[in-house]
């Protein structure tokens, strides 16, 4: 009886200390918002435009994404972003109008 006691004793604690593991690493896992950041959804992406500008145009090449911006001043940027790396553009192509 007092083995059955002890598998019992030793069983239990080692429920609580899987449990808390467990809790640890959802912990390390959960959205930035716990920490004071604003969060996104998995494999969304945040592109600050420029103050002033507009999204025209969005177009899917391959694995990447094109997005066409017309600033106040007229003059048309294309932003090539890789989701897959981040909301960072990858390049910038500035398109001007010739008079």
């Amino acid at each position: 009886m007092p083995a059955l006691k002890l598998i019992v004793v030793v069983l239990g604690v080692a429920i609580v200390a899987m449990a808390t593991l467990i809790a640890v690493k959802i912990g390390a896992r959960a959205p930035a918002t716990l920490a004071g950041r604003e969060a996104t959804k998995p494999g969304e992406h945040t592109v600050v435009l420029p103050p002033g500008a507009r999204l025209a145009e969005t177009l899917a090449v391959g694995e990447r994404v094109v997005l066409r911006v017309v600033e106040a001043s007229g003059t048309q940027r294309l932003l090539i972003v890789d989701p897959a790396k981040g909301a960072q553009p990858v390049a910038t192509l500035i398109v001007e109008c010739l008079p």
